[in-house]
């Protein structure tokens, strides 16, 4: 089934993080696509790729980014502009 939404989880961590995730990204709970923000690059690749293979189905891309003004709004540009979001509004915003 498609998502029905999309979530932005600013701050996605291992723990926290993963499980808001793995509950948002989930058919029969959130089934919402979700795009994942953290500072650190590698850990938040390594995450997505985690929850890939915990929850196959689900849609989860990553977008490293600080907390700056300017890089939100690249990294909103780009949540706006990425094939996997197409058509999907904004549901909902964590910020964890």
């Amino acid at each position: 089934m498609p998502p029905s939404g999309l979530a932005i989880l600013i701050g996605a961590g291992p723990n926290t993080g993963a499980g808001i995730a793995r509950i948002l990204s989930h058919p029969s709970h959130g089934n919402l696509a979700v795009a994942l923000l953290a500072r650190r690059a590698e850990p938040l690749h390594e995450l997505t790729a985690s929850l890939r293979k915990s929850s196959p189905n689900a849609v989860l891309e990553a977008f490293p980014c600080d907390t700056s003004a300017a890089s939100l709004q690249k990294t909103f540009a780009a949540i706006r502009e990425h094939a996997a979001f197409e058509g999907l509004k904004l549901h909902v915003a964590v910020y964890s």
